[in-house]
Order: C-alpha cells, then structure tokens, then sequence
C-alpha cells in the first residue's frame, strides 16, 4: 500500500492542474437566447440579477479550444468568438456587451479615496 501511494504522488505530483478563466457578460438590451457552438469547450447560461434584468450571461470555459458564442437580443443574433487557452480565456469585442472576469478583480486607476481624521 505504502508503494502504491508512493508511486501515485510520484505520477501526480508533477502534472500540471489548469483552471480556466470565467467570465459574466452584460448586455445593454434583454437577452432572450443565449447558446454555444461547442458546449465541450465552453457553456454559457444567461441568469437574472436581483431587480430581474435579463441582460446577464454567464460564461464557462471547459477545456482548451475555439468556438463561438451567440446571443439573441431584440436587434438579432449577435457572435462573440471566444478562444481558451490554459491561461486566459480571450473573449472578442462587441458593442452592447461588457466583460467581467470572476478570476480576476478588476484593475483600479487613480487614487484612493483621502481617509481624514474624526475631528
């Protein structure tokens, strides 16, 4: 038993564990359907806020791989190709649409808020 466990953390140890980036996708208008060419690699399901806006959709990366998104508002099918790669998920750029990485706080520029004294 003892070799067993020995040789498993021997093989296991060294292998490498990739975990892919998730993003949420905010539309301006109502999203009606939202779907993906390639549901190994990537799934998507829209979801709604607190105050019932349905213009949310969540993106989750599965695997390595190319595929595409497409996203059904009022003004049609819109497409968003989407690339995963170990490190980052790259998503293409559309108007309408913002991106929100939940693996990485967003950046903030400019400087913190002055704290004064209780007088």
């Amino acid at each position: 038993m003892r070799n067993l466990v020995l040789i498993l953390s021997i093989i296991l140890i060294p292998l490498k564990a990739y975990g892919f980036e998730d993003y949420i996708i905010v539309s301006d208008k109502p999203v009606e359907l939202v779907s993906s060419d390639d549901r190994e690699i990537l799934d998507v399901s829209p979801f709604f806020t607190i105050d019932n806006n349905k213009n949310s959709i969540f993106v989750k990366a599965k695997k390595e791989g190319k595929c595409r998104i497409f996203i059904t508002t009022e003004d049609g099918i819109n497409t968003i190709e989407a690339e995963i790669v170990p490190e980052k998920t790259f998503l293409s750029d559309r108007e309408g649409f913002t991106y929100f990485s939940l693996d990485k706080p967003e950046k903030v520029f400019g400087t913190p808020p002055e704290i004064r004294e209780a007088e």
